[in-house]
């Protein structure tokens, strides 16, 4: 009807039919100013472990994983499955960071990580992140040459992986005796008075 009464409009003022407006004014009105009046994003920097930490603070029983832990191939799918809360994950990061404090593990450095993907690879991540450290991510099915070139060319003054894929870390040796780093078992850590919600999961023993 709008439309009509513009066509009839334009055809009595003489006025060319393109510059009929299809929409009418009080319509584009709320399309192109109300509906699009949102506010400026304002981009808050901050770094991953600050955004971890406001999601632990928020959501702290909020599920953060879910995911297989270590390299238990003998089990099931269902069995190896872990829900680990935010709270959990903040906790298990702590210990890992001030396992890293207590071994003597400068800041600033690297720290190689060498597990397959797992909530254990995600404890490390962060883990490091809080000591201010670099990670760097090594393949567990490297050959150990690449392996050792990995470690002395990066300088990494720890290695974390788990008893398992340690079994082939005795061959390491480092052309600088010095420059080995410290191997560190990530399942060897023992969280006190920590519960995993589904104790026929092994995470930490």
């Amino acid at each position: 009807q709008e439309l009509l009464h513009q066509f009839i409009t334009k055809i009595d003022s003489d006025q060319d039919l393109w510059a009929v407006d299809i929409i009418p004014q009080k319509e584009k009105q709320q399309i192109l100013y109300e509906w699009n009046a949102n506010r400026p994003f304002v981009f808050v920097e901050k770094s991953v472990i600050q955004i971890f930490s406001d999601a632990v603070s928020k959501y702290p029983d909020h599920i953060a994983l879910v995911g297989c832990s270590g390299d238990d191939k003998n089990q099931s799918h269902e069995n190896q499955t872990c829900h680990i809360s935010y709270d959990q994950l903040d906790y298990l990061t702590d210990l890992m960071a001030h396992h890293f404090e207590r071994s003597g593990v400068n800041t600033n450095g690297q720290i190689a990580i060498m597990l397959n993907r797992s909530i254990e690879m995600i404890i490390a991540i962060l883990g490091i992140m809080k000591t201010g450290n670099a990670y760097l991510p090594i393949d567990p099915a490297i050959p150990m040459q690449r392996l050792q070139f990995i470690l002395a060319d990066s300088q990494a003054c720890a290695l974390v992986t788990n008893e398992h894929l340690s079994m082939g870390l005795s061959l390491l040796r480092l052309s600088e005796p010095n420059m080995n780093p410290q191997i560190i078992l990530i399942d060897h850590l023992n969280p006190n008075h920590f519960k995993i919600p589904d104790r026929s999961t092994r995470f930490f023993p």
